[in-house]
């Protein structure tokens, strides 16, 4: 289970000069991933039962979505450089799903790979704002990139973690997990600041509404949001808030870049409703749907549904939909079944909450091949069979029992405290 942890740990530092660094035209993270997969065949056949691949319905629409793409770049596909092309993109998520459903068997593997997902976005934090101290006199407004890559990009992978470490900070299962998953929120808060992102700006605005909605302490969490969003924004160059009302003419440059790919987006899907452009194609063919007089630019959409709508056509982005649409579904089935304060609950709330940020976050980034949400996804469709094993003990339970939890903690699926989870990981009991 360490090599999984360990993928989970280099996953958002893509651009690292060792994790990143190619042999063989092959990444280290993708030998890291490589070697996630072995580990997953054996723990497959160690098992005593079989792993439900497909108890969520959103896998079975995940398979649909990737071999819709898989077909549609095998049509107009180039298959130079085939581990960096969107073909090996597909297969690698197939395989990141296998693995995912495989290792994640218990609650404890679930709430130590949740943990582990905080931890990493937050260490890669540490990147992006050593960056902006280094080089933010280049320019004014400069905003940090260096392994974490682009800031839009590694916005949308810190909105999922920010969400999903707000809930466990609050979930109350011991001071220790209390206190590192504020100060990886914190530290991954600032990175987002620092970097400026518009998106992820209205992405997290969104999140906080949902939070605010769903709770009665909402003075509580608008002074939190303020304090922690707005009040920052007011000082910084490249705030999200300036770049919306002052913007720079790097900025102006940026927007118009983006309209004429949003235009050029729309005429794709006009004349390719059904099959679209080709996966990958969107780049290349988009100065073929430019008008005369407009500006010559090969540029990605920088909207996941209008390039996935452009690429794949109108099919493909239902398909698409109906994925994160029945994923949504799912775990709010979850949240009202399960117990109150128990890890099931908590993680459901938090991953509606981190969808539905990346959700608006994707309007203006392409996203479709971005490593951390479909990890999230995964991860949500490995709950149904776990929640549906909590269900069954607190059946079984006797009232007022407590002694079988304190004993057997892994075994009976229930929530159990971090420092039992990290005692039953460290003696080897999953790895």
């Amino acid at each position: 289970m360490l090599i999984y942890y360990f993928l989970i740990f280099v996953l958002p530092l893509e651009y690292h000069r060792i994790w990143g660094h190619a042999y063989g035209n092959i990444t280290v993270i993708k030998y890291v991933g490589a070697a996630s997969i072995l580990y997953a065949a054996v723990h497959f056949f160690q098992r005593e039962r079989v792993p439900s691949f497909f108890a969520a319905r959103s896998a079975r629409w995940f398979f649909v979505f990737m071999a819709m793409a898989i077909i549609e770049f095998v049509r107009v596909g180039n298959f130079w450089f085939l581990s960096q092309s969107r073909l090996f993109n597909c297969i690698s998520f197939m395989l990141f799903f296998f693995v995912t459903i495989t290792v994640v068997d218990s609650h404890s593997r679930l709430r130590g790979v949740l943990l582990a997902a905080v931890g990493s976005v937050a260490f890669a934090s540490l990147y992006a704002i050593r960056d902006w101290q280094k080089y933010r006199g280049i320019y004014e407004g400069y905003r940090p990139s260096g392994p974490t890559g682009d800031p839009n990009y590694f916005a949308l992978t810190a909105m999922f973690t920010i969400a999903l470490g707000t809930y466990l900070a609050i979930q109350r299962a011991g001071k220790l997990q209390t206190y590192f998953c504020l100060g990886s929120v914190f530290v991954t808060t600032v990175a987002v600041t620092l970097g400026g992102s518009r998106g992820a700006f209205l992405g997290m605005a969104a999140m906080f509404l949902m939070v605010v909605l769903r709770s009665n302490r909402r003075m509580l969490y608008l002074s939190v949001a303020g304090t922690v969003f707005l009040f920052p924004s007011l000082f910084l160059a490249n705030s999200p808030l300036r770049r919306f009302f002052a913007p720079s003419e790097r900025d102006m440059i940026n927007v118009e870049e983006r309209t004429l790919a949003w235009k050029a987006g729309l005429r794709m899907v006009r004349d390719n409703p059904l099959t679209g452009v080709g996966v990958g194609a969107f780049k290349p063919l988009m100065k073929y749907y430019q008008l005369p007089g407009e500006k010559e630019i090969l540029h990605i959409a920088h909207n996941t549904y209008l390039e996935i709508a452009a690429e794949m056509g109108l099919p493909g982005l239902l398909v698409f939909l109906m994925m994160y649409g029945s994923t949504f579904r799912m775990l709010e089935r979850i949240r009202k079944r399960a117990g109150p304060g128990s890890l099931m609950r908590t993680a459901a709330t938090a991953f509606q909450t981190a969808f539905v940020g990346a959700g608006v976050g994707a309007f203006f980034i392409s996203a479709q091949f971005q490593k951390f949400p479909w990890f999230f996804l995964f991860l949500a469709m490995s709950m149904p069979p776990l929640a549906a094993r909590a269900r069954r003990h607190r059946r079984k339970k006797p009232a007022g029992d407590e002694s079988e939890v304190a004993v057997q903690p892994a075994q009976v699926g229930v929530d159990p405290p971090l420092g039992a989870t990290a005692a039953l990981h460290f003696r080897g009991q999953n790895t």
